[in-house]
């Protein structure tokens, strides 16, 4: 089980890696349509824009050292808590953990 601080240190990544991805113009466009959202929404704009997944991978591995283990083994979900979480956290602070 991952700790909230090793969520928001993934989040913070993932936020960092997603705004080097995205123009000025993107990056506040994404923003204002996840606000636009209803709360518990899973919806998340960045997809309109890049591979998000891609993104939370890469970030995932920058800030692990390694794969999760659902790409191998999509029946051992202990990574998938982390990337979920960390990815909700960047989306409420507007990729600013």
């Amino acid at each position: 089980m991952s700790t909230i601080q090793e969520k928001i240190k993934l989040a913070r990544e993932f936020g960092s890696m997603m705004q080097a991805e995205l123009s000025p113009r993107q990056f506040r466009a994404m923003c204002d349509a996840n606000k636009a959202e209803p709360e518990d929404s899973g919806i998340c704009h960045s997809h309109d824009y890049v591979d998000a997944n891609m993104v939370m991978l890469a970030a995932f591995q920058e800030t692990f050292g390694r794969e999760p283990f659902f790409l191998n083994n999509p029946k051992d979900t202990i990574d998938l808590e982390v990337w979920n979480d960390a990815w909700a956290i960047a989306k409420a602070a507007d990729f600013f953990a």
